[in-house]
């Protein structure tokens, strides 16, 4: 289970690193303890953001807590790594409730021991060319991850496109918003001969 924090600060008192991080003072055999990880997003752009994350136990118990509670327990660990950030309090602070958000149910993917490569492209198989999968857990590459939804999403999309095309159903498609247009216009045609087009193909019969 993890826990997701982002904290956006006026400026930077951390290390020009991608990732760092805290220790807990405790922890069990499998390393499920108050660990903290902080990811630099100064490292991918000009903001001053933090995004913090934490696991098992730890996390299901800031699961339960206020906006308030959890951002104290991430700034004391800040203030304890970096004594210059005494004073200073994030501008902006978004949590994402990997458990109790009913869109997400607890976070992302993750493979299990001997799981391979035709697994993953089972998972994201479309059903009869109508309904497609896509997501951070159809990405063979970057499950887990953000960009690894962006690219899959991309990806289907450019599937509906080819199925749309190759079944015709854009034709159809506007052939009825066409139809709809000319209703609106002229009216009906079912009882007036006179405005159907002579042209008109198989779907105005």
């Amino acid at each position: 289970y993890q826990r997701r924090v982002h904290g956006r600060f006026n400026q930077s008192f951390w290390p020009n690193k991608q990732f760092f991080g805290k220790v807990g003072e405790t922890h069990n055999i499998f390393g499920d303890g108050t660990h903290i990880e902080f990811i630099n997003f100064k490292s991918f752009t000009k903001s001053n953001v933090l995004v913090v994350e934490m696991e098992g136990d730890f996390a299901y118990e800031l699961s339960f807590m206020s906006t308030q509670n959890r951002t104290a327990i991430v700034m004391k660990a800040l203030r304890k790594m970096f004594p210059e950030a005494e004073n200073i309090e994030p501008q902006d602070v978004l949590t994402a409730n990997y458990l109790t958000s009913p869109y997400l149910r607890c976070g992302f993917s993750f493979w299990p021991p001997f799981s391979s490569a035709d697994d993953n492209e089972a998972i994201k198989l479309p059903i009869q060319n109508r309904i497609f999968f896509a997501g951070e857990h159809t990405s063979a590459n970057y499950y887990g991850n953000l960009h690894g939804a962006w690219d899959e999403g991309y990806q289907a999309g450019m599937n509906v496109v080819k199925s749309l095309e190759s079944s015709n159903i854009v034709w159809k498609i506007i052939w009825k918003h066409f139809i709809n247009v000319w209703r609106y216009l002229f009216g009906s045609y079912s009882n007036k001969k006179s405005h159907k087009p002579e042209w008109c193909p198989a779907p105005c019969q």
